[in-house]
């Protein structure tokens, strides 16, 4: 299972430079923050955790914040099905473990 895990967030991950830019630059950086946090509360990890998390990274890349752009990445992505919401906790849904992607 961590294999196909780890397959699905590649081809995630390997998009990054291709298709809708910026968004896609938040959905990767977003993913490996819950990768990189590993869901430590039962329910997944807070939102303010992985801003926090992807607000550090992409520093260190160089990048400008934009948290109008995180918020509706996070929210385009509960709404396709790769991340599971409950409450204020976001964890990667099965399917985008198992690497049915969009």
């Amino acid at each position: 299972m961590a294999s196909k895990l780890k397959n699905g967030l590649k081809r995630i991950l390997s998009s990054a430079g291709r298709g809708s830019g910026l968004s896609m630059c938040y959905k990767s950086a977003i993913i490996r923050a819950l990768e990189d946090l590993k869901d430590h509360h039962a329910h997944g990890s807070s939102l303010a955790a992985i801003k926090k998390h992807v607000e550090a990274s992409m520093s260190d890349d160089g990048k400008v914040w934009k948290d109008a752009v995180f918020l509706r990445t996070i929210k385009a992505m509960v709404e396709k099905g790769d991340l599971i919401q409950t409450e204020d906790h976001y964890k990667i849904s099965v399917k985008l473990q198992q690497g049915k992607l969009h």
